[in-house]
């Protein structure tokens, strides 16, 4: 029989999902490192990220179970973490960060007519419009685009005529 390897343990450990999660421990990244093999005992650190004494046992014995599958395992020591020490990597560090933008917000609706571009484009901040059927902030603001300091266009009959001269707005 040859022997089990750390990679053995971890992909079994990939069947183990995080109660109330559709993700696995190893996924998340809470399996440390280090899974020690001492002849039919495996031992192994994991982070939860929790202290919940009911989650710990449901993944206590869910552990136990997947590894116990494994040829030539008896015994299942598993250490965890307290909260403290983190949950692990976060699965979207990866993800290259924007430039510049310290917060995202998002207004959507599956319902149209709600007026999402209405509040957007009176919000303070600059906005990028991703409609699933195509941008209508320019119809909103009567810009070509939210980052163009044109002014407003007035509208006729439907459609867009000339830019409005400033002193007409002002005057009246």
């Amino acid at each position: 029989m040859a022997e089990l390897t750390p990679e053995q343990v971890r992909e079994a450990l990939r069947t183990v999902l995080f109660p109330n999660f559709r993700r696995d421990l190893v996924t998340l990244g809470m399996v440390g490192e280090e899974i020690a093999i001492d002849g039919d005992t495996v031992r192994l650190h994991v982070r939860p990220g929790t202290d919940k004494p009911e989650v710990l046992q449901q993944l206590a014995r869910a552990i136990d179970a997947a590894l116990r599958r494994l040829p030539g395992v008896a015994h299942v020591d598993v250490h965890f973490a307290r909260a403290e020490e983190g949950r692990g990597r976060d699965p979207f560090a990866q993800r290259a960060a924007l430039p510049g933008v310290a917060h995202i917000i998002a207004v959507a609706s599956t319902k149209g007519g709600v007026g999402k571009s209405t509040v957007t484009s009176r919000s303070r901040w600059p906005a990028r419009d991703a409609g699933a059927s195509g941008s209508s902030m320019p119809t909103s603001t009567g810009r070509a685009c939210l980052s163009c300091s044109a002014p407003p266009r007035a509208r006729v009959s439907g459609r867009t005529s000339a830019s409005i001269p400033s002193s007409a707005t002002a005057s009246s």
